[in-house]
């Protein structure tokens, strides 16, 4: 986590969820479970380009990799990391 004060932690939280307010608002939301740790959330709009994706590490020891659309993600343990577009990384909760 930076050494910083919260408000640069929610300034680039804030900043991640609005790039992915038009699938978190219009999207259909799909929840897969990798293992019992690992999940992909993902909000997409059939038909459209519109998607945004949350992949999650629940462990609270071990990172992770997880392959989501041919791409492989590093997630540090107990973390989140959202993909706006389901592809860039913009935000990790522990990075």
């Amino acid at each position: 986590l930076k050494r910083e004060p919260k408000f640069g932690h929610l300034r680039d939280l804030h900043r991640a969820l609005r790039l992915s307010k038009k699938p978190l608002l219009w999207g259909t939301p799909h929840v897969h479970k990798i293992s019992e740790d690992l999940e992909i959330t993902t909000y997409e709009k059939e038909g459209t380009k519109i998607c945004a994706a949350f992949l999650t590490n629940n462990n609270s020891r071990e990172d992770a990799t997880i392959n989501f659309r041919g791409v492989d993600y590093f997630l540090p343990a107990k973390s989140i990391s959202i993909l706006p577009d389901c592809r860039t990384v913009v935000f990790n909760t522990q990075t």
